[in-house]
């Protein structure tokens, strides 16, 4: 084996990679009103998967044909990982030679974007396949926006749709075109929570049927009770179906926390 070229062999305890449930309180205030969390494009699983080959063949011509190369390549691919219980041992290499090893820090870039892209493919088909329960409250929107859409992993509700005092029909369709725009780059299943900012609704198009839909949500709205809303505070809100745009009753009880909502028809 060269003395240049390490195989470290660790164990993970797989309860230790679990998410975190803690997080500081999320702001509607994104810090960059025109910035957004998204990608840019939706996945793309071919292109990762060339990338981690490039990265791969990259280390194999330029790796010395020492003896138990083909060891080190099966340490660096992941072949020689195991699982046993709930303890998996990963296989990592490292190389002292500087150009080696920006070679191999390379392949494990590749390698997570990979798995990320795989990830959000299976995400975005999976929404793909069901509608998703929005909250729509009347709220404060950041300046400079007509309304902003907040997705969060942790907080209830999840998906909430935040519209200024005097919302209309153009604001409201611009909000959920956004809301869809972030289900079909990143599905439903995200670590990051998402701040989206509508910053304007002149280029949404809607039809007299959905301007009656979308106006009679507005109304529904405005006759909504006030309630709690984890991280944004008491507001009026109701619970929509993010494919038919009807409302639908919603009832949310957070384990641990004296939080308990109910979205009526």
């Amino acid at each position: 084996m060269s003395r240049r070229i390490r195989v470290a062999c660790v164990a993970v305890t797989l309860a230790a990679c679990a998410r975190s449930e803690s997080g500081a309180p999320m702001s509607t205030q994104p810090e960059d009103a025109s910035a957004s969390p998204l990608p840019v494009s939706a996945p793309d699983v071919a292109a990762a998967r060339a990338e981690e080959a490039a990265a791969l063949h990259d280390i194999d011509v330029n790796m010395p044909p020492l003896e138990g190369k083909t060891h080190l390549l099966d340490a660096l691919t992941g072949r020689l990982n195991t699982r046993s219980g709930n303890s998996y041992t990963v296989h990592m290499i490292s190389s002292e030679n500087p150009s080696m090893q920006a070679r191999i820090d390379r392949f494990y870039a590749a390698r997570r974007h990979l798995v990320d892209e795989q990830r959000r493919e299976a995400s975005v088909a999976a929404a793909r396949n069901r509608s998703a329960a929005v909250v729509l409250v009347l709220g404060n929107p950041p300046s400079g926006t007509v309304a902003v859409v907040m997705r969060r992993r942790l907080a209830a509700p999840g998906d909430i749709i935040v519209l200024g005092a005097n919302p209309t029909a153009e604001i409201l369709g611009a909000a959920f075109a956004a809301f869809d725009r972030s289900r079909e780059l990143t599905g439903d299943d995200f670590d990051d929570d998402q701040v989206i900012p509508v910053q304007t609704a002149s280029a949404t198009v809607i039809d007299a049927n959905d301007r009656k839909q979308l106006d009679d949500l507005i109304a529904k709205l405005r006759k909504a009770p006030m309630q709690q809303a984890e991280d944004i505070g008491i507001v009026q809100g109701i619970a929509t179906d993010s494919r038919t745009r009807r409302t639908v009753e919603m009832s949310i009880d957070k384990p641990g926390v004296p939080l308990h909502l109910h979205y009526a028809r």
